[in-house]
């Protein structure tokens, strides 16, 4: 299969794009990032919907730290939420994705960074009670061993700032080992 990662700025036409191609040909399928569950294949659906709706209170709350690391757990569903899109149309030889998950970490590296560096953002309680998002999370520890422990709520900063502090050669491979995605084929840059 072919897959080619749909890139570009917020208003570049990603989205637009996807949409487009979601249900033109069977031998096209298409994934979203962070708005998975809209397909309704996904075995994340329900993680991934919590997600957008704790990413969508962070704005609504102007809290750039805790909505720093909710985009890091968004994007960190790409890879299983890519190999269920693949399961879901075998027939399809092309996969278009919005994002890449490599490139849009590298992108955002020194933003995360900043954010988080001297912010203690706090997990709300009913976030962190979140049975299925601690399970998720523990997973982290399993694939890339970056802390002492377990990797959840109330050490997912450090995570992530331990995963930013890399060397930049070992960044790109453990964004792949981390997030469980696919190399594409073909990157595709939008211009507005």
């Amino acid at each position: 299969m072919k897959i080619f990662s749909i890139c570009g700025v917020d208003g570049s036409g990603k989205t637009t794009l996807i949409k487009n191609f979601s249900n033109s040909s069977p031998s096209i399928t298409t994934l979203r990032c962070p708005q998975y569950f809209e397909s309704g294949t996904h075995q994340l659906d329900g993680l991934a919907r919590t997600f957008e709706d704790w990413s969508q209170a962070c704005d609504r709350q102007q809290n750039p730290a805790l909505k720093a690391m909710i985009l890091f757990l968004q994007i960190s569903l790409f890879g299983v939420m890519e190999q269920d899109q693949m399961r879901f149309a075998p027939r399809a030889k092309v996969l278009l994705r919005e994002r890449d998950p490599v490139l849009d970490t590298l992108v955002y590296a020194p933003l995360y960074v900043h954010v988080l560096g001297s912010a203690q953002p706090k997990f709300p309680l009913e976030w962190a009670r979140n049975q299925q998002a601690i399970g998720y999370l523990k997973g982290f520890s399993q694939r890339l061993p970056l802390i002492d422990g377990e990797v959840n709520f109330s050490n997912l900063r450090e995570y992530i700032l331990a995963f930013f502090s890399q060397s930049s050669g070992e960044l790109p491979k453990n964004c792949l080992k981390l997030f469980q995605a696919t190399i594409p084929t073909q990157v595709v840059l939008l211009k507005i």
